[in-house]
């Protein structure tokens, strides 16, 4: 695609499009709604919220499943997946912060953290929420506040309405936890959001207005790529090649064994064990005892590359795609899976390299082959790497790739740890457990019963170890 394309693609996206991870109408749809299958959420609201028809119980003419699914699907709207992106590397401006350079022309990107978009404490004004890319009003807090009204209102309307709300924002939430299991979610690469296919330029303007080329400019665009991580996936599940199920364990205990339990919602994005002072340690993110150790964006962060972020860990610790792992110290095995016919109709072979060292082992990590590229296509730091001898054919240099193989690959390892992840946090949301206990005072032995009868609320919420927990939260 020629520069003047891309140009007119990336305008587009910045100003019309939607920037996000897994596509709302079919991934981040199914990956919720596997979450609260396999959660503890039915029953808890049936034995303790007294809601008897539990999940299947209709608020204005959605059911409490589809409305929890409904604002995860929702949460994309707009500019609103900027704040989508979470770093676990840095202390600070750990949200996106990104720029693309075409033709000389500079696009910055940036963002709040997903974790301070999901926690934040802060008061909108906006008159549509739900395209406030500033402000949210959808937060962990928010959704919290509806579910004391919910459990505190003295009627059924503001109850069940509470309930509605809260879950709406509960939705959002998980949908913001869900992104962390997207490489360039977690390795800053809006860089591997631009990459778009199928274009073709056949349909020509009648008029020159805005509004006719984008008309035009979506008749062109035969498929809109994004990330393609998202894609493959997207394609996948639209084409019904395959099903979610496809990339989970047979059986749902299997998934219910490794849910994560963790002492604050926070830990579920980031729990800050790989990056401890300077030191990042890979091998954090494995499991101790069969247990999740890590936050679900250190795994995706420490153990996969994004498109743009690929071996950075010889790049200035300050560069903005700088990531120390994966490393190729953790590859030790490959092997070629792909033999391919490239434009010069010669045979080429992509090898992919496996890691297995420097945390998760990863089978199909990276794509890699060999190319001779062209004297006046050489960089200036690659033509000194040729020196004044360079041969007039090139230099050659090692191209890498992530292709659908790898996509499938990541997918297999990543889509259970998000179910598992989303149905810990949907457990740790609805932990609380109050219980009454009856104090009596009084006793009348001619009635044989007790003048005053009181009751006291307790604190029955156990989470860690077995240990009564505090609920400010």
């Amino acid at each position: 695609m020629n520069k003047l394309c891309k140009i007119i693609l990336l305008l587009f996206f910045l100003f019309e499009s939607k920037s996000y991870a897994y596509d709302i109408s079919f991934t981040h749809k199914s990956l919720t709604e596997k979450s609260v299958d396999i959660s503890e959420i039915n029953n808890i609201i049936i034995n303790s919220l007294g809601i008897f028809k539990g999940l299947d119980e209709v608020i204005n003419g959605y059911n409490l499943k589809d409305i929890i699914t409904k604002g995860s699907v929702d949460e994309d709207n707009k500019v609103r997946a900027y704040n989508h992106f979470h770093n676990p590397l840095p202390e600070i401006n750990a949200g996106l912060d990104d720029n693309i350079s075409i033709a000389n022309l500079f696009f910055d990107f940036s963002g709040q953290s997903t974790v301070d978009w999901a926690f934040g404490e802060t008061i909108c004004n906006s008159e549509d929420p739900s395209n406030d890319g500033v402000c949210n009003d959808y937060t962990w807090g928010r959704a919290r506040e509806y579910y004391y009204k919910a459990l505190t209102a003295d009627n059924d309307f503001d109850r069940l309405d509470s309930f509605s709300k809260s879950f709406e924002r509960f939705g959002r939430v998980l949908h913001l936890l869900e992104d962390m299991s997207v490489p360039a979610h977690t390795r800053n690469d809006m860089q591997g959001h631009l990459s778009f296919i199928k274009f073709s330029w056949k349909k020509q303007m009648n008029q020159n207005t805005w509004d006719e080329f984008k008309r035009v400019l979506l008749e062109n665009v035969k498929d809109w790529g994004g990330n393609l991580y998202e894609y493959y996936l997207l394609d996948e599940f639209k084409s019904e090649r395959k099903t979610l199920s496809d990339f989970l364990p047979k059986k749902d205990e299997e998934i219910k064994n490794n849910i994560p339990k963790f002492s604050k919602p926070q830990d579920y994005w980031d729990r800050n064990v790989y990056m401890r002072g300077n030191n990042p340690n890979p091998d954090s993110t494995l499991l101790v005892n069969g247990k999740e150790q890590a936050g679900l964006s250190e795994i995706s962060n420490a153990n996969f590359f994004s498109m743009n972020t690929i071996f950075k860990e010889g790049v200035d610790v300050k560069d903005k795609h700088w990531f120390p792992y994966p490393s190729k110290n953790g590859i030790s095995e490959y092997q070629v899976y792909e033999v391919v016919q490239a434009k010069d109709k010669k045979i080429d072979k992509w090898t992919y390299l496996k890691k297995d060292k420097e945390g998760l082992a990863v089978d199909k990590l990276v794509a890699v082959n060999y190319f001779a590229k062209p004297l006046d296509e050489l960089t200036d730091q690659e033509k000194a790497q040729c020196g004044p001898k360079c041969d007039p054919g090139g230099l050659y240099v090692l191209k890498t790739k992530l292709d659908n193989p790898i996509n499938d690959y990541y997918a297999t390892i990543l889509l259970p740890k998000t179910v598992a992840y989303t149905a810990g946090l949907i457990n740790y949301f609805f932990r609380g457990r109050m219980g009454i206990v009856p104090k009596f005072s009084g006793y009348d032995a001619e009635s044989q019963m007790f003048k005053k009868v009181t009751v006291a609320a307790t604190n029955d919420s156990k989470w860690i170890d077995d240990r009564i927990e505090p609920m400010p939260y």
